[in-house]
């Protein structure tokens, strides 16, 4: 996929980084038609070079260095700046859903890498979680997995990643 979105900037002189593309296929869900959507979502919204803070942009989603920030947080055991994340996270209109499938989809990497650093795209990102320990990793990934229902089913799924992340670092 990541192929296919270089070629097609390349047929309609589109300016993209590298860092840019992973990140529209790493938000396609792994859907070709949702990656192509996405790119040409944001290449109509920019003008010139499309960045990654225009890929969230349109996505809903949150920048990966804010996530891996909020994981950083999570590990730290840092109740006031998760907090306030998720203050941010909501304030700016994200949805808590999605940010979850996010931190997720960015623990399970950091999971893989370290079991194998060379089965991740830009592992670069995942060298600092090198000295965290998978059973640390694994026990925040199953808490959110398990507890994702209640996020997306609650009447506020603020309160509810709150209540979980408190829970998990506690």
């Amino acid at each position: 996929m990541f192929e296919r979105v270089k070629l097609i900037c390349s047929k309609e002189n589109i300016k993209i980084s590298d860092d840019v593309a992973h990140e529209i296929v790493n938000l396609s869900d792994g859907g070709l038609r949702n990656c192509i959507s996405l790119l040409d979502q944001v290449n109509s919204y920019c003008d010139g070079e499309i960045t990654i803070d225009d890929v969230h942009e349109i996505n809903g989603s949150i920048n990966y260095r804010f996530i891996l920030e909020f994981i950083d947080d999570i590990i730290n055991g840092d109740i006031k700046n998760i907090l306030s994340k998720i203050e941010i996270f909501s304030n700016s209109g994200k949805s808590i859903v999605k940010i979850t499938e996010e931190l997720l989809l960015y623990l399970r990497n950091i999971l893989i890498y370290g079991i194998n650093k060379d089965l991740i795209d830009n592992n670069y990102l995942y060298e600092k979680y090198s000295e965290v320990d998978n059973n640390t990793i694994m026990k925040i990934i199953n808490e959110l997995n398990s507890n994702i229902n209640k996020i997306k089913e609650s009447g506020d799924p603020k309160l509810a990643l709150e209540i979980i992340l408190i829970k998990i670092v506690s």
